[in-house]
């Protein structure tokens, strides 16, 4: 037996461009999970335009059917945890070097955390985090490619990552039998408290990745908000914004470096929601 998962139906050709390296994670996850579980793949197609009738499938991965329904779950929801690491990888490499120990010495910090430690202690410290990657994004230049790069990837993974509905029908069972056995777990470490060493520093790390994660969220968000404008305005107009940051951005960084580009950013979306606005108006 197999498991096909197939996603984004319809669309236009620029739609498939767009989401073609999420739509490539996705999938990727689903054929890694499977081999580090041992199931076998059929066939493994992480990127294809399929037309069946009206229907345009996207990628698939066609697979044993396990009757496990753990391995089921773990299958059809990698595209949430494979697909976060990937996406964390992808956007950190670049800027290891600043960051890289200011996220260990936070989950040192987590760790080390006493139960009796204020709670605004661990939620100021996700704070830092979560300003940690948007702040060195934003001292980069307009006119590096990574600052266009990184929040494309975070927004195209992100929007990739969701389980298919075929994924969910496979994954409830196990996703039942995993809650039961981590319910378990945290009750039985009440009672015997030298378990906790078991997952040691696990969810520390969960946690300041996952804050990581939701930053790269917001900076994907911001990116999608300026594309549906940019194509819903549909004319020459449009680029107008974009060319106007880069010129400032030639002007004004090296006279004030990160500023210009904040300053710019604002700019930016602020001159493209005008011309949006003033486009819609001229339609209506």
């Amino acid at each position: 037996m197999s498991a096909n998962y197939e996603i984004y139906t319809g669309g236009s050709k620029l739609f498939y461009v767009l989401l073609a390296p999420g739509v490539i994670v996705h999938e990727t996850s689903h054929a890694l999970a499977c081999l580090l579980l041992r199931v076998k793949i059929y066939e493994f197609k992480p990127l294809a335009l399929k037309r069946i009738g009206s229907v345009v499938y996207y990628g698939w991965v066609k697979r044993e059917n396990t009757n496990n329904p753990i391995k089921e779950a773990l299958i059809s929801t990698a595209p949430i945890y494979l697909g976060l690491i990937i996406l964390l990888a992808l956007t950190l490499i670049p800027f290891w070097n600043p960051i890289g120990y200011v996220i260990w010495n936070e989950i040192k910090n987590l760790i080390s955390m006493k139960e009796n430690t204020p709670v605004l202690e661990p939620l100021t410290s996700g704070l830092n985090m979560l300003t940690l990657i948007p702040m060195i994004w934003l001292s980069k230049r307009i006119i590096n490619p990574l600052f266009w790069i990184i929040p494309y990837i975070s927004l195209t993974i992100i929007l990739s990552a969701a389980p298919s509905s075929e994924d969910l029908a496979h994954a409830i069972k196990g996703l039942k039998y995993l809650t039961v056995a981590y319910l378990a777990y945290v009750a039985l470490t009440y009672f015997l408290p030298i378990l906790r060493y078991a997952t040691y520093g696990f969810f520390e790390t969960l946690f300041v990745l996952l804050i990581v994660s939701l930053s790269l969220v917001a900076m994907g968000f911001l990116f999608l908000i300026a594309l549906y404008m940019t194509f819903r305005i549909g004319n020459i107009t449009a680029f107008t914004p974009y060319l106007m940051i880069i010129i400032l951005d030639l002007i004004l960084y090296p006279l004030i470096n990160g500023a210009a580009t904040i300053m710019n950013i604002i700019l930016f979306y602020i001159t493209l929601y005008l011309i949006y606005k003033w486009n819609l108006s001229k339609q209506n």
